[in-house]
């Protein structure tokens, strides 16, 4: 940052020094149905909305949730749309995904969760071949691991082709769009079974497909670059990724709802943050122009609206530092102006109206 500063003359950026992402997997696939050491039933809509919703509300956080909107039927072996099921699994289990879906497009349509993308099924895309999921004994064939993992086949130890990669990616945000109203920014792959090769690569498939961030802890992806060793977790640089307790996923939720709670203890004064904040932040765009015989810095600021929706309906906050040879020069800050109106600070705090597209940033100098 000082040296883009120092370069440049100034530098406009943002750092996370309080802020924590809260993230939970796997409401809405099929493992916990077919799956023995994984089994569980759905969660009920009034679990939802007493032991995540309320407590989330009281602490004004948001939950970031890897939703799986389809659901693989092993009965007429194809996919459907996750939140129609309603039925007896093979353990004698009552799954009630339309529940499920009530008690979370609640928590959607209040603000406290957050949807992003967990693929589309969280199991392989090829369940036919030999040694064939559909029809397997739920104690046999269905108990190996390896099928619910979507984006890398761990059960035949091959890649998933990038075809078929690309199409559950953009498949999965379409279908989310459709349940939820909704375009998930960030996607990460069930179970963490990818491809590696260059043609197949799940991030740069992913970044392709439009996501703007990979996995819990991967990195930024956009149409430009996949990024996949990112380090700052829990600096200024990048707030923390916090696993939702008890185990980060809706399976340990259905055991011990009243242990989710307890994050706001063991974090007390953060503020758990929508990823799509985060995002937006990640994928601005800044550009400066010093001008002379006004003695003005114009800084031209743009938020994607794809990438920065968060920002449509919510104001944005950055950093502003000037560059001590550029204060040299001009003299004082005079005054900063944001989109026409004046900030009360000379320097330091950015605060920017809510509205994506391009904002204007003027800072003027005495002479």
């Amino acid at each position: 940052r000082r040296s883009i500063a120092w370069t440049i003359g100034y530098s406009l950026y943002k750092t996370w020094e309080n802020e924590a992402l809260l993230v939970m997997d796997d409401p809405g696939g099929s493992a916990n149905t077919w799956l023995e050491h994984w089994h569980y039933a759905e969660l009920p809509q009034e679990i939802i909305d007493k032991y995540l919703i309320g407590p989330l509300s009281e602490h004004n956080a948001v939950l970031n949730i890897n939703f799986v909107p389809a659901f693989v039927s092993d009965e007429k072996k194809r996919l459907e749309p996750t939140w129609t099921e309603k039925f007896t699994d093979p353990f004698g289990t009552r799954q009630d995904y339309v529940s499920s879906k009530k008690g979370y497009d609640k928590g959607v349509k209040s603000g406290v969760f957050e949807v992003m993308s967990h693929g589309l099924t969280h199991m392989q895309p090829d369940l036919s071949s030999p040694p064939g999921w559909y029809g397997s004994a739920p104690g046999r064939e269905k108990a190996e691991v390896g099928w619910y993992r979507e984006f890398g086949d761990t059960r035949r130890n091959m890649e998933i082709p990038a075809a078929e990669q690309l199409w559950r990616m953009k498949t999965s945000r379409e279908w989310l769009k459709e349940q939820f109203g909704v375009v998930p920014l960030a996607f990460t792959p069930g179970g963490l079974g990818t491809s590696v090769s260059y043609f197949c690569n799940t991030a740069r498939l992913a970044g392709e497909a439009g996501y703007g961030w990979y996995g819990w802890e991967y990195g930024y992806l956009g149409h430009d670059l996949a990024f996949t060793g990112w380090k700052f977790f829990g600096t200024r640089e990048a707030p923390p990724i916090v696993p939702a307790p008890p185990d980060a996923h809706d399976f340990g939720i259905s055991r011990q709802p009243d242990e989710f709670a307890k994050v706001f203890d063991r974090y007390p004064g953060k503020r758990f943050m929508s990823i799509n904040e985060f995002i937006g932040y990640l994928h601005s765009q800044n550009s400066g122009v010093y001008y002379p015989a006004d003695n003005i810095l114009s800084i031209d600021l743009h938020y994607d609206s794809d990438y920065c929706s968060y920002f449509l309906h919510h104001a944005s906050e950055w950093k502003l530092e000037i560059a001590d040879w550029l204060l040299k020069d001009t003299g004082e800050i005079s005054s900063v102006t944001a989109d026409g109106k004046a900030l009360s600070g000379k320097s330091g705090k950015i605060s920017i109206s809510s509205g994506t597209g391009r904002h204007e940033l003027k800072v003027t100098f005495k002479q």
